[in-house]
């Protein structure tokens, strides 16, 4: 293990080096179970990578704010990990919030890129409507096609979609 296993070590260890160690150190033990999804240290810390690389071949880099609207399930946490990867900014949203409040998180955050969950993907759309344009959309959970396909692409297609080198740790 790292250095935040040492006893009398006051200093955390940065979250991905938690991860990145668990998943080298015989990373088969549970790491993340939420619902009906379990995953070991490995598959999260790869599952992390995937959709790390593939959110920066569709553009987003260090800095880029990402607004997540998820309620808690694994995706959710495979998502922080990969923007904390790419250097990228998640920015939580409420699930509960409402159209104007959604509306308020993108206009204040400046946000142009968002991870959504599929139940609530019609309220962030309506909520969107004629206030921000995204430059891409990730839906959580889509059952269906996207009918904005230009801008919508599924969590799915981007963890098994084409993919890009991550930046360096040192551009973030």
């Amino acid at each position: 293990m790292g250095a935040y296993d040492e006893p009398g070590n006051a200093q955390p260890a940065p979250l991905l080096d938690v991860l990145a160690d668990r998943a080298a150190s015989g990373g088969e033990g549970p790491g993340l179970v939420c619902d009906d999804r379990a995953l070991s240290w490995r598959e999260l810390h790869e599952e992390a990578d995937r959709f790390a690389r593939g959110l920066v071949a569709r553009g987003v880099t260090p800095g880029t704010l990402v607004v997540l609207v998820l309620p808690n399930r694994a995706e959710t946490v495979v998502a922080l990990f990969a923007l904390a990867r790419i250097g990228a900014v998640a920015v939580p949203a409420n699930v509960f919030l409402k159209q104007d409040g959604l509306a308020y998180v993108f206009e204040q955050s400046g946000a142009t890129t968002a991870v959504v969950d599929d139940l609530l993907l019609e309220r962030v759309r309506t909520a969107l409507e004629d206030r921000v344009a995204l430059d891409l959309l990730v839906v959580v959970g889509a059952t269906q096609p996207a009918t904005d396909a230009t801008i919508a692409v599924s969590y799915e297609t981007v963890l098994g979609g084409p993919i890009a080198p991550l930046p360096d740790p040192g551009q973030h």
